[in-house]
């Protein structure tokens, strides 16, 4: 989505929603990918409202708390950001290389936006997922980052987490046509590609109870999986 430097083969992830916040420290091996630890705060004094850090001390320490247990040295860290500030759509296009003037975004100049093809329509046309950030919102997580002696790698909304994790798991049996159908049958709500049921892909994972959860590790995960592209 919007890549800032290297990878790793380890990493952390901050997920930022209106409510909540968590952070995940996540490893890959030739294997699997091994989720190490969870944890997640409530977000109840108005820290972070519509995405906008308005208690930066908070959610600093919350993170120095994560990296200091696990003595992490500026990690390679990953923000999944779900909320209102965030501008996400599906548009739906008549060829798969649309010019970006056809996605007919608001507020073009002061937004960093990101477009990703998902699937043909049975019209013969082609949807896309759009995605939307305030440039000002970038910079206050590269600031949150660096305060928090983070080595920042991606910033991302939870649903492109999401459609990476999905395609993961489809391996190469993913197919456009086959997305189109599972969205469609979800009402394109992206959260419900990937269930509970496939954090049991997780091996050695964490000992924290990590039921009804998945909202905030499956998209993490995915976003995890997508340190080593540039483009998506």
């Amino acid at each position: 989505m919007w890549p800032m430097s290297t990878r790793r083969n380890t990493g952390i992830t901050v997920t930022l929603m209106p409510h909540s916040m968590s952070c995940c420290l996540f490893e890959e091996t030739k294997d699997n990918y091994h989720l190490k630890d969870y944890q997640k705060t409530e977000l109840n004094d108005l820290q972070l409202e519509h995405l906008i850090v308005f208690n930066p001390s908070s959610i600093e320490s919350f993170i120095d708390q994560f990296t200091k247990k696990h003595n992490l040295k500026k990690p390679y860290t990953f923000f999944c950001l779900k909320g209102p500030s965030l501008f996400e759509s599906t548009v739906t296009t008549k060829t798969s290389t649309p010019e970006f003037e056809e996605f007919n975004l608001p507020d073009k100049k002061n937004i960093i936006t990101h477009s990703m093809y998902l699937y043909p329509s049975q019209d013969g046309q082609c949807r896309f997922y759009i995605a939307g950030i305030k440039r000002e919102l970038i910079f206050q997580f590269q600031l949150l980052a660096l305060r928090s002696n983070l080595n920042l790698v991606r910033i991302s909304p939870a649903t492109l987490g999401m459609l990476q994790l999905y395609k993961k798991l489809k391996g190469t049996d993913f197919r456009h046509s086959q997305l189109g159908m599972d969205l469609e049958q979800n009402n394109l709500q992206f959260d419900q590609l990937v269930d509970q049921a496939h954090l049991d892909m997780l091996k050695n994972s964490s000992t924290h109870a990590i039921e009804n959860e998945s909202g905030h590790i499956l998209p993490a995960l995915g976003l995890f999986m997508m340190r080593n592209q540039r483009n998506e």
